[in-house]
């Protein structure tokens, strides 16, 4: 049976700095991983340690694939990377 997992991920970093490559090279994963995915612009927001709010622009993927753990332990993998590379807190 099929599911929805989401990932989020961002248009530029907390730097203003654009992530369209990282985006790029992390949608082909996904493309890899699971054979395709749905993405829909977006907003979102988190707050710091501080109080700050970050309100920024955001590409929502979809994916729809079997929920199991092997296929959700590839978007842990592919979210870690992203995170890492993103330079996320």
């Amino acid at each position: 049976m099929k599911t929805e997992f989401v990932i989020h991920l961002m248009v530029a970093d907390n730097n203003h700095h654009d992530l369209t490559n990282l985006n790029n090279k992390t949608l082909v994963s996904i493309s890899k991983a699971f054979g395709g995915f749905t993405v829909t612009e977006g907003r979102g927001g988190w707050v710091n340690e501080e109080g700050k709010l970050f309100d920024e622009s955001i590409l929502r993927v979809t994916i729809a694939a079997d929920n199991t753990p092997e296929n959700s332990g590839k978007l842990k993998q592919i979210a870690l990377n992203y995170k890492q590379e993103a330079n996320q807190e």
